[in-house]
């Protein structure tokens, strides 16, 4: 038997978002019908949405492949090795992957977002959220990873700042002072229709997730690691998907990346077979 309405999968109190929200039967039923386009996690500052097919075919036959500049993930869909290692040093980004790979919290996450208006005070709300989260390292002590009660909470904040928002800032330096979306006219898309496009393409992270490991270390730490001499990583069967940040636009990303940095990693992917 159905209700005429149902609650939203996490009450206020617990999303850690200040929002009352619910939605009928008939709006689930929309949102399920919007078609999925949106092919990666969040709309990121340089992402490759539409090469990301080719990379899966460059690195098709690989058994292992390493990505260290994971940005907004839309490659992954693409990549059919059987153990994928999946780095940022983005926090959020690495916590809102996390949140979609469990099934049980991604399916809240869908539903909790379903619920939610388009609506500038939310992108607010949520910037201010995801601004002030602290992540705190269990071993150090140091600031790096959230407490696990808020990473949920913290998901939900940083996918609305990713969709909500004007698009492709995601991790910059300014992603959490992005400008509302909106439009006066029909031409160029629906900036409703795109968060709700994104909501949606969460259930096809189903199929990639389990094969995914995720870590959040410096790109040169995690290249270093695999050229170890004592572990053999650098194998035939091991793939690497490197996609530094632009050359020209790398002061723009919240973790900056100069000429320097680009002429290090020259240098360093140079030693790979």
């Amino acid at each position: 038997h159905q209700t005429d309405v149902m609650p939203a999968v996490l009450p206020a109190r617990e999303c850690g978002l200040g929002l009352h929200v619910q939605f009928t039967n008939s709006e689930a039923r929309v949102a399920q019908r919007v078609r999925s386009k949106t092919a990666a996690l969040a709309g990121w500052f340089g992402g490759a949405r539409t090469i990301a097919e080719h990379v899966g075919e460059a690195l098709r036959g690989c058994s292992w492949v390493g990505v260290p500049f994971a940005g907004g993930m839309s490659e992954l869909m693409h990549i059919k090795a059987s153990s994928i290692l999946v780095s940022d040093k983005h926090r959020h980004i690495i916590n809102l992957a996390r949140v979609v790979a469990n099934k049980y919290l991604r399916d809240r996450l869908i539903y909790t977002l379903r619920a939610m208006p388009v609506h500038q005070d939310v992108l607010k709300e949520c910037q201010a959220i995801a601004k002030n989260s602290v992540f705190v390292d269990p071993l150090s002590g140091s600031a790096c990873r959230m407490d696990l009660t808020d990473n949920f909470a913290a998901a939900i904040a940083y996918f609305v700042c990713c969709w909500m928002a004007q698009g492709a800032r995601a991790g910059t330096d300014k992603e959490f002072e992005a400008a509302y979306s909106f439009r006066y006219s029909a031409s160029g898309g629906d900036s409703a229709i795109r968060f709700r496009s994104a909501t949606e393409s969460l259930q096809d992270w189903d199929e990639i997730m389990p094969r995914c490991t995720f870590v959040c270390m410096d790109a040169f730490e995690f290249l270093g690691e695999m050229l170890d001499p004592k572990f053999k990583r650098d194998r035939p069967e091991n793939g690497l998907y490197v996609d530094a940040p632009w050359p020209d636009d790398g002061t723009d990303y919240l973790y900056k990346f100069t000429e320097a940095a680009q002429r290090a990693l020259a240098k360093l992917l140079h030693k790979f077979q």
